[in-house]
């Protein structure tokens, strides 16, 4: 998105950008995610409040790519190389369960106020939930952590918020559409995105959300005048960084060792979940309260 708000990009820089953002859009309305589609409001809301021109300019081109995306989708539907569904077939007037988890969140909230159940443990089995999470962070956070924990981690959260929103304001109307006016403006909805969808949804438990939100947390302390350190890199620094790329190569080669068997862990899962239905949303690839709600179903059997 920051080049499409960013005067200085090149064209075929802007043009891959538009492309990206109208498929991010497609697959969006192909998923059926309604948390994130009310992130995105309220991100788009809260920059075209308080960053000016560049914030409104954000939202305008949000909301092109978005019907360019509804356009696409509905053309895929129609040629049929898109299953047919998504968030034009679903209710989205439905809870689809998460009050009853958010109430029995605040249950365990408070049978264990201080402390919480503990770190995961709302997909532990004698607590009755079967799931992995509440679909909350908040509710998590007061179930597994505790009142005083949550209170305190919130206050945290807030404030740094408040303080960044503050702070990249002042910084957007001075630098306008430049670079730094664009990257700003893009961490700003990034992060008011993500942590309006953590409210409502699972993502601070998704391996891929919680590696977004280090790298957006890493950008923003990069921008903040009291964080930034300007070096030049040495080659410690380059050590470092060459380690890494050398041990994600070494991954490679268990990856690759476990292709065969992918057909194999398919077949485990339909039988032990009856269901093939893994994507869009990849994590329906793995049942994390499977065997928590088996154990539940037999202790009251019991």
């Amino acid at each position: 998105m920051v080049p499409l708000i960013w005067r200085g990009a090149s064209v075929w820089l802007k043009r891959g950008s538009l492309l990206a953002t109208v498929c991010f859009w497609m697959l969006l309305l192909g998923s059926g995610g309604r948390g994130t589609l009310v992130a995105l409001g309220v991100a788009g809301l809260t920059v075209a409040l308080l960053m000016g021109r560049p914030g409104r300019r954000w939202l305008f081109v949000q909301l092109g790519a978005a019907g360019a995306g509804l356009l696409l989708f509905l053309a895929g539907q129609a040629q049929g190389w898109i299953a047919s569904g998504g968030l034009l077939a679903r209710n989205v007037l439905t809870d689809s369960g998460r009050l009853a988890m958010w109430r029995h969140a605040w249950e365990l909230m408070e049978q264990h106020p201080w402390l919480g159940v503990g770190p995961m443990h709302f997909a532990y089995a004698p607590y009755g939930s079967g799931l992995a999470h509440p679909h909350s962070v908040l509710f998590q956070w007061l179930a597994e952590w505790g009142v005083p924990a949550t209170l305190v981690l919130g206050a945290l959260v807030v404030i740094g918020t408040l303080r960044w929103l503050g702070y990249a304001r002042r910084r957007v109307r001075h630098a306008g559409t430049g670079f730094e006016g664009a990257m700003r403006v893009g961490l700003t909805a990034s992060l008011v995105a993500g942590s309006a969808h953590a409210l409502v949804s699972g993502v601070v438990v998704m391996p891929v959300s919680q590696l977004l939100l280090a790298v957006i947390i890493g950008r923003l302390l990069a921008e903040v005048p009291a964080y930034r350190v300007e070096q030049r890199p040495t080659w410690s620094r380059r050590g470092v960084a060459l380690a890494a790329v050398v041990g994600l190569l070494a991954m490679a080669p268990a990856l690759i060792r476990d292709l065969p068997a992918l057909t194999e862990r398919k077949e485990q899962y339909f039988e032990a979940t009856g269901s093939l239905r893994l994507s869009p949303r990849f994590w329906q690839q793995g049942r994390f309260g499977y065997e928590a709600s088996a154990f539940v179903a037999s202790e009251r059997k019991q």
